[in-house]
């Protein structure tokens, strides 16, 4: 649904202060950025019955060559 029916902009339309996030930007705007389609997935996901979880702004950064995985301590 996202792929087919909304558009990748940055930086997303602003949100009104009376409108949800993810509802806006499913119903009302179709475009926004990764912060965007990464909540609607959740929410979607949730939906069907799916555990999902929107995390922001974490990144691993210790790859072990010999696993070939990053780790986080």
């Amino acid at each position: 649904f996202l792929r087919s029916n909304c558009n990748y902009i940055d930086p997303a339309p602003s949100v009104p202060s009376n409108k949800e996030l993810t509802d806006y930007f499913i119903f009302t705007t179709k475009m926004g950025n990764c912060r965007n389609f990464a909540s609607s997935l959740a929410v979607m996901c949730r939906i069907i019955g799916i555990p999902s979880r929107y995390v922001c702004g974490y990144v691993a950064r210790y790859y072990n060559p010999f696993t070939g995985n990053y780790e986080v301590y």
